[in-house]
């Protein structure tokens, strides 16, 4: 006989179901609003918790800011007055290389 239905393959996705539940409420309480989830055709339960236990590391991670990460990473910022332009293109180049690092990139736009 076959296996189909087995208590085991329930036991697994009722497990996963209650996961993916706790992690909806922890979303909601972490944004104090409601959680609409939803998917574009099919996905697996397996990729749905995998997804939102990545939004939930997402939405507890503390906030900083990129002048934060470039300091941390090493960049001097002087005050303004004191910055003479060879000091200001080294600080620009190493700032852009590090913010590169950080995964910030900055993009202008050409008239």
């Amino acid at each position: 006989m076959s296996a189909v239905g087995s208590p085991h393959e329930d036991t697994g996705d009722v497990d996963r179901e209650i996961r993916l539940e706790k992690m909806k409420r922890e979303l909601e309480e972490l944004s104090s609003e409601s959680v609409i989830s939803g998917s574009l055709g099919d996905v697996s339960p397996e990729l749905e918790e995998i997804f939102l236990e990545r939004v939930c590391e997402f939405e507890k991670a503390e906030l900083d800011t990129n002048f934060n990460r470039l300091v941390q990473r090493g960049v001097e910022m002087g005050p303004p007055a004191e910055l003479d332009i060879p000091t200001c293109t080294q600080n620009s180049r190493k700032c852009c290389r590090r913010s590169g690092r950080c995964v910030v990139f900055y993009m202008t736009q050409i008239t």
